[in-house]
């Protein structure tokens, strides 16, 4: 993005203050403060700014959104349809606001990297004194991701010893906690962020990326073909060197006990394809909301909300931004902007999990990202003062 218009280190820290929202309230030991930290912060980012900036191709992704919206609301109105709604439109607005000037995303990092580090003590001293279970580890785990890839590029790509040191420190007591109690999706997540800074670095040319993902591909079935051998000995190995490593005991016990490594996943696609019924349905959907009031859980993938909530034609929307993430991911080389690591920093934090887990009308980084994205492939843009 080339607006010379930057917003000020204040206004940066409270979009961070915003974005890590969840982290705070888990660190405060109440999920439900982060409405709070929204309602607050966003008021103060308004004050401070006062416009918001949007392009014509993301009116038309929000136009889109607002018409399934409507017809979710009137059409079925589910229990937690006008509540994905009113998200919607909140952390879309914060988005417009926060995107009507230029964001210095090293800035954004190291503000990312220090709520992480403040947030630490707090949160490990509750992990590690109550007995959470594995929906409030895994919340932890994702609410923290974000703030820990934003430390790995502090702990790189900084010039600032006393911000290289915080980064380090951090990255080192996160990962502490990621060995111990990490949820294995955030893991996983954590692991594409280094593989894709190794295949897609900037001076690569288009067709050795093309060549490496391939490669990287076929390793990858290779691995999946064998997963019982691979864990089996990376258990081993960590055994010999006195490390263990929950993750990867929680999937060796789901090997021992022949049990789905997916936890369930497959089984709620199987649920979604069963839901959906007649061509009305796989065109439309059967509204927001629909499969977590009907099965008392969410789908734990994106494309697959965007498919049972709005149909197929619902789900061209994140397919298109997926499209784009990839494009500029392949076709960016000698880049002296720092894209590259803003790119990296949305699929990794972003989407990746959403394929795992998570719901994303609740996320407010998806929804940035996502407008963040559009603008950025906008020629013209317009800025409309509040």
């Amino acid at each position: 993005m080339t607006d010379k218009l930057m917003h000020n280190q204040f206004v940066i820290f409270l979009i961070t203050i915003f974005i890590s929202a969840n982290l705070i309230s888990y660190s405060l030991g109440n999920y439900d403060y982060n409405k709070f930290i929204y309602a607050v912060v966003f008021l103060i980012i308004y004050l401070n700014t006062r416009k918001i900036k949007i392009s014509l191709i993301s009116f038309i992704y929000f136009l889109v959104t607002i018409f399934i919206s409507i017809l979710s609301v009137i059409n079925f109105d589910f229990e937690v349809t006008k509540s994905y709604v009113f998200y919607f439109l909140f952390f879309s607005f914060f988005s417009f606001i926060v995107l009507s000037k230029a964001i210095n995303f090293d800035l954004f990092f190291i503000s990312m990297s220090y709520i992480l580090s403040l947030s630490l003590p707090i949160l490990l001293y509750n992990v590690y004194t109550h007995d959470y279970d594995i929906g409030i580890l895994l919340g932890i785990s994702y609410s923290m991701l974000p703030n820990f890839i934003a430390s790995l590029y502090v702990l790189i790509n900084s010039k600032n010893l006393v911000n290289q040191f915080v980064a380090a420190i951090t990255v080192i007591i996160s990962s502490y906690f990621f060995i111990t109690r990490g949820n294995r999706g955030v893991v996983l997540c954590i692991l594409i962020f280094f593989l894709l800074k190794i295949l897609y670095k900037d001076k690569y040319s288009t067709g050795l990326r093309f060549f490496l993902t391939g490669v990287f591909g076929a390793v990858i079935f290779a691995v999946m073909s064998n997963i019982s051998k691979v864990f089996f000995f990376l258990k081993d190995v960590l055994s010999y060197l006195h490390i263990e490593i929950y993750a990867i005991d929680k999937t060796l016990n789901l090997i021992i006990e022949n049990q789905n490594l997916d936890s369930g996943r497959m089984f709620l696609f199987e649920k979604i394809t069963s839901d959906i019924d007649g061509v009305k349905d796989i065109l439309f959907g059967r509204g927001i909301g629909y499969f977590e009031s009907i099965n008392g859980v969410y789908t734990h993938n994106l494309f697959a909300q965007y498919f049972i909530e709005g149909g197929v034609i619902y789900l061209i929307l994140p397919l298109f931004i997926v499209s784009i993430y990839l494009i500029k991911l392949f076709k960016m080389k000698n880049d002296k902007s720092n894209q590259e690591n803003v790119y990296f920093f949305f699929i990794v934090s972003v989407f990746i999990p959403l394929m795992l887990s998570n719901v994303y009308w609740v996320s407010p980084l998806y929804w940035f990202s996502v407008n963040y994205i559009l603008l950025s492939i906008s020629r013209k843009k317009l800025t409309i003062v509040l």
